[in-house]
C-alpha cells in the first residue's frame, strides 16, 4: 500500500536529514518482527504518515514493538510513573520500608524486554533498600 507523502510536514530535524532529498513521495508499508514477541507486524504507510507529518516523530524512526506488545509497554511506563509517584510521596525514613519496592524493581527488570534500557542506578538503589530491610 502507498500513501502520498508531505515532507513540508516533517519535524525541523527531519527536513534538515538526507532523507528530505532523497525520499520518495510516498509513503510504503514496512514489515518488521516485534523485538518482544518476534511475530511479525507492519508499520503502515498510513501509521507513517501520521507518526511523521503529525506527530512530528523524526523520519528514520521505526516500530520495534507489534501494537500488542506497545500498550503492554506502555502500561508498563505507566506503572513506573505510578511507583515515581508513590516514591517522591514517601518520607526519607520510611523508603526504606515501602512496600511497594519489590513490585518496582521488577517493572523495572521487565524494561529490556522492551528493547529499551532500564534504569539501572534505580534498580541498583531499589535492591539496596530490599536487601536492608
Amino acid at each position: 500500500m502507498k500513501v502520498s507523502a508531505d515532507k513540508e510536514m516533517w519535524s525541523e530535524s527531519s527536513k534538515k536529514s538526507l532523507s528530505y532529498e532523497l525520499a520518495n513521495d510516498f509513503y510504503e508499508n514496512i514489515p518488521y518482527r516485534c523485538y518482544k514477541c518476534g511475530e511479525g507486524d507492519v508499520f503502515t504507510a498510513a501509521e507513517q504518515k501520521e507518526r511523521f507529518e503529525v506527530k512530528k516523530a523524526y523520519i528514520w524512526e521505526r516500530r520495534y514493538l507489534c501494537n500488542s506488545c506497545y500498550i503492554g509497554f506502555k502500561s508498563l511506563k505507566k506503572e513506573i510513573a505510578d511507583y515515581e509517584e508513590k516514591w517522591k510521596e514517601e518520607s526519607e525514613s520510611s523508603k526504606a520500608t515501602a512496600t511497594y519496592l519489590r513490585g518496582w524493581l521488577s517493572c523495572l527488570n521487565k524494561v529490556p524486554s522492551y528493547g529499551k534500557q532500564k534504569n539501572e542506578s534505580m534498580a541498583a538503589h531499589l535492591l539496596k533498600l530490599i536487601n536492608h530491610t
